[in-house]
């Protein structure tokens, strides 16, 4: 008896040596023969969740099925597959996350693998011999114990650890709470009780705290100096060396230009007429009241002079330069504050003016309306302009102090002060 013969595939081959040619297999593919069609392979996968839906051969599962087995970290985020173990008990299950050696409930699962349970054990203190319940290998019941139990232990040499430790022992304080009181660090009160040299800042903040109880003891910035005098002349000699200087200056020379080039920088300058340039700019009379101002601050040792120094030093490069005194002290507050060496800040406001006005105006007399009398302005003029030694008038002095109050003053303008 002969099988009957099963209808061809018809689908075009998009691969292997037949590539566009029909295929010529039966509907049901025969398994090894690599010649089968995309579709042919497509029937053969099977969505690895178990839903029974055909996958592509590339594919494990269907486009989101592996979110229905696949396992979340504690985070919420998927965890691979294959990156999870498998379960201890051997149930065939992965583990959630990759340091876990179970699923949750399954190391109780008999004939599992069972992990050692680290619970709270009784145990004593060695300070206070008090039993206590305690994790590991916990030998104190509490930090006090644990303070006590240091204070006991620390046995310094040196006359200010044996009496920071005596100190601190008749405090009753932890080491903590203590080196806070005293105002300076925990690990600086430790390396003290230790015989450890405090250094000058730390000995000044046990001097204020402690006064002239404080044993004397020399400090780590005394020894550290001492210690550079002694090997620094050996470190200082060879950096004075003919070999050090030669070093130190092609370092700071930079990287060495090529004949060459400089000669094409000197004709450079010399076709653009920068050479003439910069001497007529080294020349003029702003580069040399400059040159003047430098030279007093080199010689004055001033790093900030005051406008009045500023004035007295222009009156000689004014008359030599003949540029007005004014120009020369603009010229130099100007270098001064674009090298930080002068406040941008203004004029100090007039607070002497200010209040010169308003106490000839809370004792003038004022009108039913509450306004100064006529002559307050003129009277009050001629006062600001003796004591200020200038000439003012009454309407421009009125016009100022209702500036001052609009804009610079915290009291608002009002009938009463007009």
């Amino acid at each position: 008896m002969v099988a009957a013969a099963l209808p061809s595939c018809g689908a075009v081959l998009k691969s292997g040596g037949r590539k566009g040619q029909r295929c010529d297999y039966p509907v049901a593919p025969i398994v090894g023969n690599g010649k089968w069609c995309q579709r042919h392979v497509d029937m053969q996968k099977l969505c690895a969740c178990g839903c029974g839906q055909h996958v592509l051969s590339k594919s494990t599962f269907a486009p989101g099925h592996h979110l229905r087995v696949a396992q979340r970290s504690p985070t919420g985020g998927v965890l691979p597959m294959l990156v999870r173990p498998l379960c201890g008990c051997n149930c065939g299950g992965r583990v959630k996350a990759r340091g876990s050696r179970f699923l949750p409930g399954h190391h109780f699962i008999p004939g599992a693998e069972q992990r050692p349970r680290t619970g709270r054990v009784q145990s004593s203190c060695v300070s206070c011999q008090r039993t206590f319940m305690g994790y590991g290998r916990r030998i104190y019941c509490s930090k006090p114990c644990r303070s006590t139990s240091e204070r006991l232990v620390r046995r310094p040499e040196l006359a200010l650890g044996k009496f920071l430790v005596f100190r601190w022992q008749k405090s009753g304080l932890s080491i903590c709470g203590y080196a806070a009181e005293i105002g300076i660090g925990r690990t600086s009160l430790t390396n003290l009780q230790r015989d450890h040299l405090p250094t000058q800042i730390t000995h000044d903040r046990l001097k204020a705290y402690f006064g002239e109880g404080l044993p004397h003891t020399d400090t780590e910035t005394n020894r550290r100096s001492q210690r550079f005098k002694e090997i620094g002349p050996r470190f200082i000699h060879l950096s004075r060396s003919p070999e050090a200087r030669r070093k130190t200056s092609e370092s700071l020379r930079g990287r060495r230009k090529k004949p060459e080039t400089i000669d094409k920088m000197r004709e450079t300058r010399s076709r653009l007429g920068l050479d003439k340039q910069f001497a007529d700019l080294a020349r003029s009379k702003k580069s040399r009241a400059l040159s003047s101002l430098t030279g007093r601050l080199r010689g004055e040792g001033q790093q900030q002079p005051t406008l009045d120094d500023l004035k007295a030093w222009a009156r000689p490069v004014a008359e030599r330069l003949d540029i007005p005194e004014i120009g020369i002290v603009g010229i130099w507050r100007g270098w001064l504050r674009e090298h930080r060496r002068m406040s941008t800040a203004g004029r100090r406001p007039l607070e002497n003016r200010h209040r010169l006005v308003s106490e000839l105006m809370a004792s003038w007399p004022r009108t039913a309306k509450g306004r100064v009398k006529q002559g307050f302005w003129a009277t009050a003029a001629d006062a600001v302009s003796e004591a200020e030694q200038a000439n003012y008038s009454g309407p421009w002095l009125q016009q100022w102090y209702r500036t001052q109050l609009n804009g610079h003053c915290a009291s608002p303008l009002s009938p009463n002060n007009r």
